[in-house]
């Protein structure tokens, strides 16, 4: 496919591609609106179904993926330039490691990286033998909040990306999510109907995982603006705050990636880190880096079992509490984001080599994300201590606790409109940065140029989703987003396991695919044909 000098090629809708989950995603909305009964019916029967079947291949794909991950990193492999050695690089790595944070897991971690502590204290699996709520239960839960909001979902996100990255800029496969697999399959899976089917489900997951991600947001800012006014969360405050949601991804959307993704994501990234060192400093400072240290060794020590953990022997438990049930829960919610988010970030790897982008994309927002969970669930767990947050877990939800963390610190009505600002502003970037890959699926002749998706389809798809996360947060409650996000996965996760081994794949004879000369560390460039030669065009 040759690109047309100096001007836009004409882009259009892939009807098979935008159709089927478009109506499918509508029917789901009636059903919610119709019958709430039968709705919550048909997503736990599903829930139950996968997680009393599939929890352990969930387990060993998010363990498989951080050594993959590991091993794309650190091998030649990763000195492999994504583009080509002449392309230039999209965004500097701050912008680019901001936008990679903000629109994984950092709108989720804010929500629960002070309340999932307390969940997991008080009700440890029976297998560790641990009393709830005792100082060993609460080494325990810091060291598995690590697990799930650290490197293995990272390791998820970034395989994904790069898998993508390296098969549309390298091996010049159409934007497709297909191409991630093109290495198995062929042509047959970026061209025809196997391609539309694979990118038609994959958009109809991610709908389904971002729904239930952003209507635990609403709850988040809700609470917020509870604890401010006094108003208490109901229904129509949840409503108003998914509208505002959507109305400023509207706004952003319009902007453009460059503008609107690139500043909102850096200004959060700002946000944050004050936010991280205000507690740092006002909060319990010592307990925070003593608890921290020994909660890593803890998960150091444990890392290969917990990852693996099924809690085989308590099965019949199909609640969030069930430990195994709560890992695979996340696992899953991360691996229904994957798929279209990899389309997003590995469009923005171009310029960089394969290492920096499992560097920005893995651990650089791991350590991130650990001194989070380090300062937030860490002086909860130290509040708790004192004296137990459970009544109030129980009574006003998990937003709550966040906002009762900072009623104990100084300057509480600064600091409250501060992080419920980064909430809205987290998941407006998610919204914005995932609705502009589905909308670049279903549109065909985009080039590597081309950042942007029509600002048309990417309201319509930030539309439905809004109007689904707020269907969720109003009828189902934080238990019904959370169980609809992880159902989204289940599919998702043997597309991420094809792409695992197409990425093994490359990675064994990289010069069979890389249509890109590269200088790989064997002092020689390579043709992608086994030739060596001096220079080459990386055009598609």
């Amino acid at each position: 496919m040759e690109k047309v000098s100096g001007q836009k090629r004409k882009s259009r809708l892939r009807g098979w591609v935008f159709w089927p989950p478009f109506l499918v995603l509508l029917m789901v909305l009636i059903l919610g609106f119709v019958s709430q009964d039968a709705f919550l019916k048909v997503v736990n029967g599903v829930k139950d179904w996968i997680w009393g079947n599939f929890k352990w291949l969930f387990s060993g794909y998010g363990l498989a993926a951080v050594g993959v991950c590991f091993y794309a990193c650190f091998s030649k492999f990763g000195n492999t330039v994504i583009g080509g050695k002449d392309a230039k690089p999209i965004l500097g790595k701050f912008n680019w490691f901001a936008i990679s944070l903000c629109t994984t897991i950092a709108a989720g971690l804010m929500f629960w990286a002070a309340a999932e502590p307390l969940y997991l204290m008080s009700d440890p699996s029976p297998f560790f033998d641990i009393e709830p709520n005792s100082p060993q239960a609460a080494v325990f839960a810091m060291a598995q909040m690590y697990l799930h909001w650290g490197i293995t979902p990272y390791a998820i996100y970034a395989l994904a990306a790069t898998v993508f990255a390296f098969t549309y800029y390298n091996m010049k496969k159409p934007f497709s999510l297909g191409a991630c697999i093109s290495p198995l399959l062929g042509e047959r899976a970026t061209k025809g109907r196997l391609a539309d089917i694979i990118d038609a489900l994959c958009i109809f997951i991610l709908c389904a995982g971002m729904s239930g991600s952003l209507s635990t947001g609403a709850f988040s800012v809700a609470g917020g603006i509870s604890n401010i006014t006094g108003i208490p969360t109901n229904g129509i405050m949840l409503i108003i705050v998914m509208a505002a949601i959507i109305l400023v991804y509207t706004i952003s959307a319009s902007s453009g990636i460059m503008k609107g993704i690139k500043w909102l994501s850096s200004f959060n990234v700002y946000i944050f880190s004050f936010l991280i060192l205000f507690i740092f400093l006002f909060g319990p400072t010592k307990f925070i880096l003593n608890f921290g240290v020994e909660s890593v060794g803890e998960l150091m020590d444990s890392f290969f079992m917990r990852n693996l953990f099924t809690d085989s022997m308590n099965l019949g438990n199909s609640s969030w509490s069930s430990l195994g049930n709560m890992k695979v829960g996340y696992w899953a919610s991360y691996l229904a984001w994957a798929p279209v988010t990899a389309l997003f970030l590995g469009k923005l790897a171009r310029g960089y080599k394969i290492r920096d982008c499992i560097i920005i994309n893995l651990f650089v927002p791991t350590v991130f994300s650990m001194i989070w969970v380090s300062i937030f669930g860490g002086t909860a767990i130290h509040m708790h201590m004192q004296e137990s947050l459970i009544p109030l877990l129980e009574t006003s939800g998990a937003e709550s606790i966040v906002y009762k963390l900072f009623e104990v610190l100084p300057l509480r009505q600064l600091c409250i409109p501060i992080f419920v600002l980064a909430t809205f502003i987290s998941f407006v970037t998610a919204a914005d940065s995932n609705t502009n890959a589905i909308a670049s699926v279903c549109t065909s002749g985009m080039s590597e140029e081309e950042m942007e998706a029509p600002a048309g389809l990417k309201i319509l798809w930030g539309m439905i989703i809004g109007v689904m996360a707020a269907v969720m947060a109003v009828f189902t409650g934080v238990g019904g987003a959370k169980t609809l996000a992880s159902i989204g996965g289940f599919p998702s996760m043997f597309l991420q396991i094809a792409s695992c081994a197409a990425l093994i794949k490359i990675m064994r004879h990289p010069e069979k695919y890389d249509k890109c000369r590269q200088d790989t560390g064997n002092g020689k460039e390579d043709t992608g044909e086994g030739k060596h030669v001096q220079d080459t065009d990386c055009g598609r």
